[in-house]
């Protein structure tokens, strides 16, 4: 089954002091990419600082069996250690079309 994406809106970045606003953007992307029966095993939320880079790395790298299209929710990016972001960016590439990247600025970034 071909993916739905676009692969220009793979990766998402969402920040600022408006927790609301970045709740809203969250729960958009979340929601064109995913209908709702499907997010059960298509959505995947992970606590960035508490599983550090590689763990963030392992959940873009892991597919699904039952869902055709997945949404990796990254919460508290910006809590990582300062050799995240090389280790991540280097990463990017190899993650599949069919997986929607969401990094969040702060763990309030939740759905």
């Amino acid at each position: 089954m071909a993916s739905a994406f676009d692969p220009k809106k793979q990766f998402s970045l969402i920040y600022g002091s408006a927790a609301g606003l970045r709740q809203r953007l969250t729960d958009q992307i979340i929601a064109a990419a995913l209908p709702p029966e499907e997010r059960e095993w298509g959505l995947i939320v992970v606590d960035g600082p508490e599983v550090g880079a590689a763990g963030i790395i392992s959940h873009l790298r892991a597919g699904s069996l039952m869902a055709p299209d997945r949404v990796v929710l990254v919460r508290g990016i910006d809590k990582l250690n300062a050799a995240a972001p090389k280790q991540l960016a280097a990463a990017l590439p190899t993650v599949a079309s069919e997986t929607r990247v969401v990094f969040g600025s702060d763990s309030h970034c939740d759905s």
